[in-house]
């Protein structure tokens, strides 16, 4: 038990209300709730609420577990390949389901793949959605300053739109 919850605690590191996932792990839940889009740049702390060349896409959604005997809400974090992958899922198999998502590595890029697990029941359903939702936005968002980033000529940036949907 010791053990087990030393490395609980590892994984949640920050206050817990996030998933981390290391090489070869897992977790089930239920995305609910309207997803956070945002637009960040490597080691740069700040989200900004336009996109330019050099930023990437990127989400936070509630994802709700069952923990210790109840549902809990946690963040489930992103880019645009896993964002796909869930959208996919959602439009083959649906929201009300259970999702089981896992992290490899390949080279020096992670990989996440969304799994069908099962259809919700009516009971489950009501339960999850009980479950309080966390605040998916920064206290601070930022419009990006435009002097940092290249000029994008509008074609790339309604290319990049097209691409953005939300879950």
């Amino acid at each position: 038990m010791f053990l087990e919850d030393l490395k609980k605690a590892k994984k949640e590191g920050g206050g817990g209300i996030f998933v981390k996932l290391e090489d070869g792990d897992f977790i089930e839940g239920v995305f609910v709730g309207a997803a956070h889009l945002f637009y960040s740049k490597w080691e740069d702390p700040n989200e900004y609420t336009e996109w330019f060349k050099v930023l990437n896409s990127r989400f936070r959604v509630n994802f709700i577990i069952f923990e210790d005997g109840k549902y809990i809400a946690k963040i489930f974090s992103g880019g645009a390949k896993v964002r796909d992958s869930i959208i996919d899922a959602c439009i083959e198999y649906g929201t009300q389901c259970v999702y089981k998502i896992k992290r490899t590595w390949e080279g020096k890029e992670s990989r996440y793949a969304v799994l069908f697990k099962a259809k919700l029941s009516e009971d489950q359903w009501e339960q999850i959605k009980k479950v309080p939702l966390l605040d998916l936005k920064k206290k601070k968002t930022e419009e990006a300053p435009k002097e940092d980033f290249p000029e994008v000529n509008d074609e790339s940036y309604t290319q990049h739109l097209s691409k953005t949907e939300d879950i």
